[in-house]
């Protein structure tokens, strides 16, 4: 069976998103897989000590509980899903870390995803310069149809 991937940040939009994907996957005869991404932090040190980028990874996994942190995400998914009770349970939920975009296209190629259901923060003019778009970086670089849903605008 296809699944429809649909990537969770806990916020309203994505409840908006999870919605929306219900409704096409009840239509489409698909599954559906939430992915959570837990963006490691910029810094990886006090800001007076230099790091090399080529060891950061190993730094971070020094400076944080990663099953604490799992723990901590898979409890907030939880809460997540007790909001959105009208839909269907997903089949499967993923937790993954780094850059959220580019954690969103290979877990679409990773599930043979047939598309991505997603929310949008919104931003509009330099927040949006600044900050980016990771829907739009995710619509960019996918390989699959990626639906962008608005916050608070789910599918009826």
């Amino acid at each position: 069976m296809q699944t429809i991937l649909v990537p969770i940040d806990f916020s309203e939009g994505s409840l908006a998103a999870l919605q929306s994907a219900d409704i096409l996957a009840q239509r489409l005869g698909c599954s559906i897989t939430l992915l959570h991404v837990v963006q490691r932090p910029t810094h990886v040190a006090p800001p007076d000590v230099a790091v090399d980028p080529a060891i950061a990874e190993y730094v971070w996994d020094g400076l944080y509980d990663e099953e604490e942190l799992l723990e901590q995400v898979r409890a907030e998914m939880e809460s997540f899903l007790a909001r959105a009770p009208a839909t269907t349970a997903p089949k499967q939920v993923l937790f993954r870390a780094g850059p959220p975009a580019k954690a969103i296209v290979q877990a679409a190629d990773k599930t043979d995803a047939r598309m991505v259901v997603m929310s949008t923060h919104g931003r509009r003019g330099l927040a949006r310069f600044f900050v980016g778009s990771t829907a739009e970086e995710v619509v960019r670089t996918c390989d699959v149809p990626v639906v962008a849903i608005k916050p608070f605008a789910p599918l009826r």
